[in-house]
């Protein structure tokens, strides 16, 4: 297998790197010691185009390259902060390194944004982002190798499998690295469409009460594992809702946890005055904990339609969306539908992503197509990002 250049880096005059040890600069832009000792050896540290020594003197407009292939790379372990399947926004990147291999599969890719640097692609609900210990291939990640031919790729960020919508690769771990620390600076900004229902509105008389959801907020809850559930989350005050079960008590603290958002539309049922069984949310989470807008969202009383771990029982769904007349079918009988409420979507779309890119600095924004699975309507969708609260 060929070498190939995967970082090249030109040395501007007046900059601290000027004058120092290639090895000592390579440390400064977040190289592992570990990958630099692996660089020396493989002959992997260029300077111009020649193979040089870490000692080698930078110097005004040199063009610093890193060389190697994917074999070099195979088996050699990297720290858990940068593996495919880490939880982003956990903390620092770390230090630059390169991840597992992953099988490369022909899984199909709807492509949104492609430069030399990075790849977006929209996921689809149901597919993984990345492997996992139980579940090795048909992933986004499995597909972008066979695409990029290699078996080394880097997810940017993540999304839970129910979940639709936009995804970055970057095509090497400087890259990776240094989006990654954007997006945990606050420099990205995450927009979702996310539907909720209203479960708690429906009385047992089969009447409709008050309403609790005000047209925009954000939500600012902590956030903390359940002990003994695997990624499930709560909010520590015991407000962690489980389908079927009982809130559950955790810890006396949580993580910081802050999500926007905004109604773009109630969804009535088909009666004269009813109040809303279901709406459409623009949501911005400005911090990345693990499932923030499922468990914010469902604390506060409007879960999102087919979330399996916080959302409202099937079967409530199903009884509130059979009272719902959706626009197209307007003016008529609301019929039983002929397959789950919402096509059995979990309610929950990674809409619109907007970050500075990695290496030139300038704004990159992608759009991933709505499912249409959900009520959308093009004309109330927010023209720009939320700024930050």
């Amino acid at each position: 297998m060929a070498d190939r250049v995967w970082f090249e880096r030109r040395v501007e005059a007046g900059e601290s790197l000027v004058g120092r040890p290639l090895g000592q600069a390579l440390r400064r832009l977040g190289v592992s010691l570990r990958l630099l000792r692996r660089l020396k050896r493989t002959g992997g540290l260029r300077v111009n185009g020649v193979p040089v020594h870490a000692d080698y003197r930078l110097q005004a407009g040199d063009r610093i390259q890193l060389v190697g292939n994917e074999d070099s790379y195979r088996g050699w372990p990297s720290p858990p902060a940068l593996c495919p399947w880490s939880t982003p926004g956990s903390g620092s990147p770390g230090s630059l390194d390169w991840g597992p291999p992953v099988v490369p599969e022909d899984v199909p890719l709807d492509i949104l944004y492609e430069d030399e640097h990075l790849l977006a692609v929209a996921k689809p609900p149901g597919r993984l982002t990345h492997p996992v210990k139980r579940e090795r291939s048909g992933t986004l990640a499995n597909g972008v190798a066979r695409y990029w031919q290699t078996g080394v790729v880097h997810p940017v960020h993540r999304l839970d499998r129910e979940t639709s919508g936009v995804v970055v690769f970057a095509r090497d771990p400087y890259v990776h690295r240094r989006l990654q620390a954007a997006i945990d600076a606050g420099k990205a900004v995450k927009e979702y469409l996310a539907l909720v229902a209203f479960p708690q509105v429906l009385c047992h008389e089969g009447t409709f009460s008050t309403w609790p959801l005000p047209a925009g907020g954000v939500i600012d809850r902590p956030l903390a594992p359940v002990p003994g559930h695997g990624s499930r989350q709560q909010i520590p005050s015991g407000q962690f809702l489980p389908v079927g079960g009982r809130p559950q008590q955790g810890p006396a603290a949580g993580r910081k946890a802050l999500t926007e958002y905004r109604v773009l539309r109630f969804l009535r049922p088909n009666a004269a005055g009813a109040l809303p069984s279901f709406a459409l949310l623009h949501v911005i989470p400005h911090t990345g904990r693990t499932h923030q807008i499922r468990v914010h969202l469902a604390a506060a009383g409007w879960p999102l339609v087919g979330d399996p771990l916080y959302g409202p029982a099937p079967e409530m769904v199903d009884l509130l969306y059979r009272r719902l007349c959706l626009p197209e079918t307007a003016g008529t009988a609301c019929p039983a539908p002929a397959r789950a409420p919402f096509g059995g979507l979990m309610g929950l779309h990674a809409w619109r992503l907007t970050f500075p890119h990695p290496m030139t600095g300038k704004s990159v924004q992608v759009v991933a197509p709505v499912p249409p699975e959900l009520p959308v309507d093009p004309v109330r969708l927010p023209p720009t990002s939320l700024p930050p609260a």
